[in-house]
């Protein structure tokens, strides 16, 4: 009895080698993936940090790869962790997670273009994202907004997006995708181009959202349509460079309240030298307007000087002062850091 049992491992194991022989076989990790990523910790204190200094750990990593398939497209996919963070609730984003940014499965269509399905930047919000919020400007230009229940996503799930390859002097980006999960018939959709014209570059941005619900515990709460509009651009003079954006943000609400609507912009200029780059922006959020009235108490905006310097390839060191004025109170802030990116 005992020989017949090892005959019928032996056995098993043959026709388990016999099946693997046929099955997919994946190549080694190191051929096919990329480890990415990066050491960033910056330090934060002055007033617009009441105060106190405050440590912003940025770390991250991610993991992506591309593949050319025997009977199929081009397939390439990404993982990012979120950032390190220092103890915030993870709901804020500020514990690392897998997946927590950009991580998708996408197919590379050659000369027409990429489709990705996942966690992407919408297209919209991509251009908002970068330079004009840059430098702590996103403390006024980025996804914040005055306007009751918010405007548009930013990076999101449940997305499916199509990038354009480049056309001559044009290319642009499509997306949709489900908007809060758990909100029945809350979607999003978005759409950017960029035109290449001499030294610059022109974006245009615009999302659409639809029910979005502004209490997200209350399934009766009142819902809003919303619509983001942005255009900018950015150009390059041998070592100076210019940028500038300008965004419309506005929202319909189903409970016959009045409309509110809000407007922002984000100019910046930039110098570099040798190993050194400095940067100078300023950026604004005007005044909400609630069935055409303005609410001017809302206003804010910051102004930011940075000096980078670059003391290796894959490596910065950055001092960034700035003064961010809400509701008339200015309160002046700064920030140094390092960054290492590999």
């Amino acid at each position: 009895m005992e020989n017949m049992f090892k005959r019928s491992v032996v056995g098993v194991a043959v026709a388990a080698a016999a099946m693997a022989s046929v099955s997919v076989q994946a190549k080694p990790a190191t051929d096919t993936v990329d480890l990415y990523g990066q050491v960033a910790v910056s330090v934060w204190g002055g007033e617009a940090q009441d105060d106190t200094l405050d440590v912003l750990n940025e770390s991250r990593f991610g993991l992506r790869g591309t593949v050319d398939l025997e009977k199929g497209p081009k397939v390439f996919w990404q993982m990012e962790a979120g950032d390190v963070g220092d103890g915030q609730k993870e709901e804020d984003g500020g514990i690392s997670r897998m997946g927590f940014r950009d991580t998708y499965i996408g197919f590379d269509f050659d000369d027409v273009g990429k489709l990705r399905i996942g966690r992407v930047l919408t297209p919209a919000y991509e251009i908002v994202d970068w330079p004009y919020s840059g430098q702590k400007r996103g403390e006024v230009f980025d996804w914040v907004t005055d306007v009751e229940g918010g405007v548009n996503y930013d990076r999101h799930g449940d997305s499916v997006r199509f990038d354009s390859a480049q056309f001559g002097a044009v290319n642009f980006s499509l997306a949709a995708g489900k908007g809060n999960v758990t909100e029945e018939d809350n979607n999003f959709y978005g759409a950017a181009a960029h035109v290449k014209a001499g030294p610059a570059v022109l974006h245009l941005g615009y999302e659409y959202g639809t029910d979005r619900r502004l209490d997200k515990d209350d399934e009766n709460s009142v819902r809003s349509d919303t619509q983001l509009i942005i255009a900018g651009f950015e150009a390059t003079f041998g070592s100076f460079g210019l940028h500038g954006a300008y965004k419309i943000m506005g929202a319909e609400y189903d409970n016959n309240a009045p409309d509110q609507d809000q407007t922002a912009f984000s100019v910046g200029a930039s110098y570099s030298m040798d190993d050194w780059l400095f940067r100078l922006g300023y950026a604004a959020q005007q005044d909400l307007e609630t069935g055409n009235v303005k609410t001017t108490a809302n206003a804010e905006d910051i102004v930011s000087f940075d000096a980078t310097y670059f003391i290796d390839p894959n490596a910065e060191v950055w001092v960034r002062p700035y003064q961010l004025t809400k509701g008339g109170d200015s309160k002046f802030g700064f920030g140094v850091g390092i960054g290492y990116y590999f």
